[in-house]
């Protein structure tokens, strides 16, 4: 496509923060990882022939203006904001500003808030329309009406794709995939994997999680198109993979399938992947191990049985973790666990049960997260009925009236608990886990086995004042 070609949609992710002045120092984490979803939604498009192009704001450090001022030199003939709960308090402005100053402009959103939160646009008017579900199939219907003159307005809902092998790769030529990485990094100095795909959907009902309906259709990518895709990025992922899928594992045969493949035509790789602790055994692991697979991240959420299994609704019991733990180990496997402090009929027991999980469970790495009741969640609609959030949390969020950015949405605190209790017991398993002895000589037999992980975990190091101290990172959402 030349230079000159008419833009059709100019994909932007709405960013936690705008830059506020040139010495702007980031307190959210926008950079750690590409955007794959527009860039897959981006390269569909393409390939029938439209030209989209994505900005991603939060990468760039672009204030609200200069953003829209990217929007006014690109001249598109539509806008596209994808939208986090989190980044609402930077897409209505966004959406607002480019309105205001280029209002020929159709501005669509998507992303995970628009999927749960369907009157979005009808209470945010700057939204010409919405797309609640996969993007890719009813975007091109929605351009396709672009282009016979008719009006785009409404929500749009979009079918899952069936078929992903039919989709083409995502489009790392839209991005600048090398300032991808921990954000309070110099640009030049950052690093992270390349994000790669083999399934998409996700069968479970965590409590706490919010997803749309075409998320529980789970479907599978070929496992040759998942290792064509490694293949073919070899000099841009310099041999460093991150698996997104929500359990990669849970098909085992097409997880098998893809290690055989890798070390069929013998490339040499490492990569990440979550899963579930229910999803691993010793044939599995001795498989990923073996194809270059170097950690796995497993949700555990809570060390009360009962508050992960009845209330949270994980259905993962302690034996099964401490399983899959303990046959990593034994293929050699660095095991890093998600904790999270903060759900109903949670107590002190309870909480110190999550606190000192990480020792019984003996896991290599832990991290540790205050629960945030999120929209589509289980979560936030009781949230909501037992009064600890308000029904237009969303509205009061985006207005400023909780705070200045995203930082500012509420935390679950079950009642008789406080958010400070929360915020030190927090703190405490975090000093715990990773002052102790165990951790520490954990960490250095994996540093003498793959020295060149010391390099992607120095991000870990420049945090962890902060982190052992204050419980949390610079970056950290909750």
């Amino acid at each position: 496509m030349g230079k000159n070609k008419i833009v059709d949609v100019l994909f932007m992710s709405a960013p936690l923060q705008f830059k506020e002045s040139e010495n702007f120092v980031p307190s959210g984490d926008d950079t750690s990882s590409p955007p794959v979803g527009v860039m897959s939604i981006a390269a569909y498009l393409n390939s029938k022939g439209y030209n989209c192009k994505i900005l991603d704001i939060g990468l760039k450090k672009m204030s609200l203006q200069e953003a829209v001022d990217f929007a006014k030199e690109m001249k598109p003939r539509m806008i596209g904001i994808t939208i986090l709960t989190p980044s609402t308090i930077t897409a209505v402005p966004l959406a607002n500003k480019i309105k205001k100053e280029i209002p020929e402009i159709v501005i669509g959103c998507g992303g995970m808030h628009v999927c749960v939160d369907p009157t979005f646009i009808e209470r945010y008017p700057a939204f010409d329309f919405g797309v609640r579900g996969e993007g890719e199939l009813i975007m091109l219907e929605i351009l396709k009406k672009l282009d016979n003159g008719e009006k785009i307005a409404g929500l749009y809902e979009g079918d899952y794709v069936k078929d992903i092998d039919a989709l083409p790769d995502p489009d790392y030529e839209l991005i600048d995939f090398k300032e991808y990485g921990y954000p309070l990094d110099p640009i030049e100095k950052r690093e992270t994997g390349f994000t790669i795909m083999s399934s998409r959907g996700c069968p479970f009902s965590c409590s706490f999680c919010c997803k749309t309906a075409s998320r529980k259709y789970v479907r599978y990518r070929s496992p040759l198109k998942v290792v064509d895709e490694i293949q073919r990025n070899l000099s841009l992922s310099r041999g460093v993979y991150n698996f997104i899928d929500d359990t990669m594992t849970l098909n085992k045969k097409n997880c098998l399938e893809i290690c055989a493949e890798i070390v069929k035509r013998k490339l040499k790789i490492q990569w990440l992947a979550m899963t579930r602790a229910d999803s691993l055994d010793l044939e599995l692991v001795k498989a990923m191990r073996k194809s270059g697979c170097r950690e796995v991240f497993i949700g555990v959420e809570s060390g009360d049985l009962r508050i992960r299994n009845q209330v949270i609704k994980k259905k993962v019991s302690d034996q099964a973790i401490k399983d899959a733990i303990k046959v990593c180990r034994k293929v050699g496997l660095r095991t890093s666990i998600f904790l999270m402090l903060g759900f109903p009929t949670e107590g002190i027991d309870e909480i110190q049960r999550t606190v000192n999980y990480p020792f019984t469970s003996k896991a290599d790495i832990m991290g540790i997260h205050l629960t945030c009741p999120l929209p589509g969640s289980e979560l936030y609609e009781q949230a909501i009925e037992e009064e600890i959030i308000s029904g237009d949390i969303v509205d009061q969020f985006i207005s400023g009236k909780l705070g200045k950015n995203y930082s500012a949405w509420p935390k679950y605190v079950p009642k008789g608990l406080t958010l400070d209790y929360m915020e030190k017991a927090r703190a405490k398993a975090i000093r715990k886990f990773y002052l102790s002895p165990a951790f520490i000589f954990r960490l250095l037999q994996y540093y003498i086995r793959f020295p060149n992980r010391i390099k992607y975990d120095r991000h870990l190091y420049k945090s962890a004042w902060m982190i052992l101290f204050k419980g949390r990172s610079k970056v950290q959402f909750s």
